[in-house]
């Protein structure tokens, strides 16, 4: 499935309310968010799909500016599952860059990045939207379903707010209700590391959309981290065959590792300046938007130290 203007739950609910069947027949191993070009496996049973339906489909949901596209890559005995993801691989164009900005990721052309592992920005709601998920999790663990259902009215589209606030729930697809649940749980995560950076390094401050997210400004201070505390704990929360909430306890990383490629550099049409294209890869549950955050902290205290400035992201 590809995508653009659609979060992973979004277009699986198209998906689904298209062919008449319940969501969770679609199966799906991560959610891609909604501002980029995106690409998944999903799996559907074969009987309830067929040729037409991918046709008619594809017809009903293409726009310049917001599409979905379904393309059948062949068959598999099991339904496509949440821990089936590896990782995810990124290409990004950064634009609006000064020659000797260019010059320098050319001369590099390579970066190991060790970056901060925080919940990136998307955990916490849905783009242009409030980032309140993390709070109607919170409400829902606690079993305050009012308060959580006034919190998803503000975040979800075309919402219906004649419904009980605790069917609206019921009803909701149990891996969007665990969502809520783990956007706690990344929140609750993220204030511990931030806790970490704040003590272990010089940092600065990135403000995303009243999500605070602290990054060292060096190298040292990543590594100072890593050598303090590798790993955080973490509650995890899914639902089990009898659909009963259940929650696991585990451990993630504090500090995570990617290899920066710089592709190309060409003319930026939009700005008129320069723009560079970079890939990278990273794993399952890591987030672009940190390392990239990570990546601009970093790289701005290098070039500041040689009277340059790096770029915006």
């Amino acid at each position: 499935m590809e995508k653009k203007g659609y979060s992973t739950f979004d277009a699986i609910a198209s998906l689904s309310s298209y062919l008449s069947i319940d969501q969770a027949e679609v199966g799906y191993a991560g959610l891609k968010d909604e501002d980029g070009i995106t690409k998944q496996k999903i799996s559907i049973p074969s009987n309830l799909i067929n040729e037409k339906h991918v046709e008619a489909f594809n017809r009903k949901f293409i726009d310049r500016d917001k599409y979905m596209h379904i393309t059948y890559i062949g068959f598999t005995r099991k339904k496509i599952a949440i821990n089936n993801l590896l990782g995810n691989s990124f290409k990004i164009r950064i634009r609006n860059m000064e020659k000797r900005e260019v010059d320098y990721l050319l001369k590099v052309r390579k970066i190991n990045l060790n970056y901060v592992n925080y919940y990136g920005i998307q955990r916490f709601g849905l783009p242009d939207k409030e980032k309140k998920t993390h709070l109607i999790g919170k409400f829902l663990l606690q079993g305050d379903y009012e308060e959580a259902f006034k919190l998803a009215c503000t975040v979800e589209d075309n919402f219906d707010k004649s419904i009980n606030s605790s069917y609206y729930f019921e009803k909701m697809d149990f891996r969007k209700r665990s969502f809520y649940y783990n956007a706690y749980s990344s929140y609750v995560f993220n204030e511990s590391l931030s806790n970490l950076v704040k003590e272990y390094s010089q940092n600065v401050l990135n403000e995303e959309e009243n999500i605070s997210f602290y990054f060292p400004i060096n190298e040292n201070g990543i590594l100072n981290i890593w050598a303090h505390k590798k790993m955080l704990p973490i509650k995890r929360y899914y639902y089990d065959e009898s659909n009963n909430l259940t929650e696991k306890r585990s451990s993630r990383f504090c500090i995570s590792n990617s290899v920066v490629k710089i592709i190309q550099v060409q003319e930026d049409e939009i700005y008129h300046k320069w723009s560079a294209d970079i890939e990278f890869m990273l794993p399952s549950g890591n987030y672009a938007t940190v390392a990239i955050m990570q990546l601009e902290n970093i790289m701005s205290n290098l070039l500041e130290k040689s009277h340059e400035k790096f770029i915006d992201f």
